[in-house]
């Protein structure tokens, strides 16, 4: 016999319909499902990741949430929580029925994260979810993956580095032109072992389409069944401990090749200062994705600077629903 659900399909990192990165989200039932179950509703639902928000099995967690890809379950993923607690402020469910902000605890594959959600009336729900810290190791030799992607010798930012960092790698090229000239082989990427837990390559330029945004960003995952991710929240913490990494949030400016956009202008209060200082040792910029796809999508991001390093990463952002209905699950 099949079990009825409601599901949403809701787009995050934006407030406009059908741009930004849309997610699955099933914010009340999820428990009566099996594994296998939330799998196949994923893989129904066909985008990159479907949220399932859950009664926490451990202590101290308000809530638990797991995420799926049309293939496997993943131990991060930002834009679908984005996306479910959006839903479950319009609806009113998990201590979201009033107005006013909400500090939560996070269960998930990768620990108890902070979540907060402000409500307010006439707004899209605001979101900021905590990441964990980065552990950021530079890359040698990225080649093969270079060639996987793409990426043409002298596309690449040589003056920066390539860096491994939790899910994710990170290849920095020159320009929005070598972006957008990007022809991935998803077989390759598909078989390749990146190494230390990573299964998705982040291709990211400092020249930007917005004159205030930090960096651009594509994000390519097949080997997670998800070929190029719209929008990732959960990179963030990887391209913050790059950033910070390669002094970007200096008040002195980085050095940049002769050709290559360059990093920010000198001092954060000049014209286009592309990150702002708040309070004490955190700084935050805007982070675009998903422009080149046709999916336009901004994430904020703050952080903490301690000894040069990316510590205490929030990703911060709103969303629309855009599709609500009943799937029946055997």
């Amino acid at each position: 016999m099949s079990r009825e659900i409601i599901i949403r399909q809701v787009d995050a990192f934006t407030t406009t319909p059908l741009s930004g990165n849309p997610a699955g989200v099933v914010t009340r039932g999820g428990e009566a499902l099996s594994d296998a179950q939330m799998q196949a509703v994923a893989r129904e639902m066909n985008v990159a990741e479907t949220a399932f928000l859950l009664p926490p099995s451990q202590t101290g967690a308000d809530v638990r949430i797991r995420w799926f890809t049309p293939e496997v379950e993943v131990a991060l993923c930002g834009h679908a929580t984005v996306a479910a607690f959006h839903a479950a402020a319009e609806e009113g469910s998990w201590g979201l029925a009033t107005e006013g902000v909400r500090a939560m605890k996070l269960q998930c594959l990768s620990g108890v994260l902070p979540l907060e959600v402000t409500k307010r009336s006439g707004e899209s729900p605001l979101i900021r979810m905590g990441l964990p810290d980065p552990v950021v190791e530079e890359w040698p030799d990225p080649s093969k993956v270079v060639e996987a992607v793409g990426i043409p010798k002298d596309g690449l930012a040589r003056s920066m580095p390539a860096i491994r960092s939790g899910f994710f790698v990170l290849i920095p090229v020159r320009s929005l032109n070598v972006l957008r000239a990007l022809r991935p082989d998803m077989a390759a990427l598909r078989e390749m072992k990146l190494g230390g837990g990573a299964d998705g390559v982040i291709v990211a330029c400092l020249e930007t389409i917005d004159p205030l945004s930090a960096i651009h960003v594509r994000m390519f995952a097949p080997a997670a069944g998800v070929a190029e991710d719209p929008v990732t929240g959960s990179a963030q913490s990887s391209v913050a401990g790059w950033l910070a990494r390669i002094g970007f949030f200096d008040e002195r400016k980085p050095a940049a090749e002769e050709g290559e956009a360059p990093p920010r202008e000198k001092a954060t209060t000049g014209p286009l200062a592309r990150f702002k200082r708040l309070d004490g040792p955190r700084v935050g910029y805007t982070a675009e994705q998903g422009d080149l796809i046709g999916r336009r999508g901004r994430i904020d991001v703050e952080l903490s600077i301690a000894a040069g390093r990316a510590r205490d990463v929030s990703i911060i952002g709103r969303a629309v629903t855009v599709l609500k209905g009943t799937m029946l699950v055997p």
